[in-house]
Order: C-alpha cells, then structure tokens, then sequence
C-alpha cells in the first residue's frame, strides 16, 4: 500500500530525480511548448528600476509644473482657479483624447472634442464648487458615458474598450 502512494505522489509531484512527469515523457510537447509565454527580456530588473524613476521624475515634473503655474498666477495677480481648471483640462485630454488620438487629424474631431472640454470644464466648476469634490466624481461618471455615447451617435467613434477587442 505504502508503494501504491509512493507512486502515485512522484507521479503528481515527480520523478525520483526531482523532475517533474512532463519533463519525463520523451517526445511529447511541454506545458511551456503549449502555452505561449511572452518573451522574456533579459534585463527585467533593470527595466522595472528605469520604470520607477520615470514614474518618480515624472511626479517630481507635475509638482514642478504645478508650483510654476501657481507662482505665476499669483505673481500676475491670476485667479489660482484658472491653473486649476488648466490641469483639469491637461487631465481630461491625457485621459480622453488618448484613446482617441488618431481622430485628431480631423477638423470635425476637433471641433467636437474642444467643444465637450468646454462642457467638461464647466461640469467641473459647476459640480465642485456647489456640492464638492465627491459629487464630481459622479458627475465625471455620467460625463464619460454621455461623452463616449455621443462620439458614437455623431461621429461613429467607438468607445475604446470595443475597438481593442475588435483588432
């Protein structure tokens, strides 16, 4: 009996040689031949560090970007606003225009785009300084949806999660 699962563990965890019962059998594909492996570079920790610090410096930019702009407002005597509402639009086109970036070479794009940052703007002020910050983001929800929804009625645009899984 004591034989029995004996071999039925080297069986399930490997051979007696610590190799495992794929690797064992002669001639037949391995799980690693079957299931597509992304390529591995050869320098991942050196790719993951340049990734941090780019996030890192990155961050360190906004903040620098930032403190200018609001050193300037105050300098020229500018509503701090204005530099706020700036951001939010750098934001909203990050966020939104990026999907979209190969639209950009059209005038009816265009227009459409810098007409609902407009509107995004104004939601913005409106929302955040009536009911505050938490509002927004529910105003910011609907906003996207309505956004996307008419980009696909007027321009025949389709949200981004359906055209990458179409491609």
């Amino acid at each position: 009996m004591e034989n029995a699962t004996d071999n039925a563990a080297s069986f399930f965890l490997g051979g007696p040689n610590g190799t495992h019962w794929l690797d064992s059998r002669a001639g037949e594909p391995k799980m690693s031949d079957i299931v597509g492996r992304p390529p591995q570079t050869p320098n991942h920790r050196g790719k993951k560090l340049q990734d941090r610090l780019m996030l890192v410096g990155a961050a360190l930019l906004v903040i620098v970007v930032g403190g200018i702009g609001f050193l300037l407002a105050d300098k020229f005597h500018i509503d701090s606003a204005w530099v706020l509402l700036a951001a939010v639009s750098v934001g909203f086109f990050a966020a939104v225009g990026w999907d979209f970036r190969a639209e950009f070479r059209s005038v009816r794009f265009i227009l459409f785009f810098v007409g609902w940052l407009l509107v995004h703007l104004l939601i913005f002020v409106l929302v955040v300084g009536r009911f505050g910050w938490l509002y927004w983001l529910l105003a910011l929800f609907l906003e996207l949806f309505f956004f996307y929804a008419t980009a696909e009625l007027l321009l025949g645009l389709k949200p981004p999660l359906r055209r990458r899984s179409q491609s």
